[in-house]
């Protein structure tokens, strides 16, 4: 797997089948300009995940893949330039120090997934963990921390259908258990 740099862009795309996203490689990944950051199956669906430098050529990818791929893409998404502070979580390479609350969001899409976990990176909200069930239908598990509980009041007002649980002024159970995992 080539490892990612902050100015990375992602194609995360939601799939009903394995072989849509075999299909979807073998018609746009060259390894140069356009790389596999993930591919994998999910009971009976599947994730895909591209990676690009180049966000054009990603959008172009994207758009050329709803036309070959359309009945079988659940949902897709780009994530621009993605951080490390996302990235590192997901692949379980780094975890960040548990601050005074948590805010605990769970959704069904890898898409969506990125998409939250961006949008927590952009309202200055720490990742803490950031998991993949890989059941069917996938269940993604992103936990959250900031001392501002304020600020974790306005991103749970965001429009989004996510379920979302907010743990405030945590307890040193759930401190060790956090301590655990990183």
């Amino acid at each position: 797997m080539k490892l990612l740099t902050n100015l990375e862009n992602l194609l995360v795309f939601d799939l009903t089948k394995l072989g849509s996203a075999y299909q979807i490689i073998n018609s746009f990944v060259d390894d140069e300009s356009i790389h596999v950051f993930e591919i994998s199956p999910i009971g009976s669906q599947a994730v895909l995940i591209l990676m690009s430098k180049d966000l054009i050529l990603l959008q172009l990818v994207h758009n050329q893949s709803l036309s070959l791929c359309k009945s079988e893409i659940l949902v897709s998404a780009i994530i621009e330039a993605v951080d490390s502070k996302i990235l590192d979580p997901y692949l379980s390479q780094q975890s960040a120090k548990l601050q005074t609350n948590i805010l605990v969001l769970e959704t069904n899409s890898f898409s969506s997934a990125f998409v939250i976990a961006k949008q927590l990176i952009v309202s200055e909200l720490v990742i803490v963990d950031f998991r993949a069930i890989r059941t069917s239908p996938p269940n993604l598990i992103i936990t959250a921390t900031c001392d501002s509980l304020e600020k974790l009041n306005v991103f749970m007002n965001q429009d989004s259908n996510v379920k979302m649980t907010l743990i405030p002024k945590i307890e040193n159970p759930l401190k060790s258990y956090f301590e655990i995992l990183s």
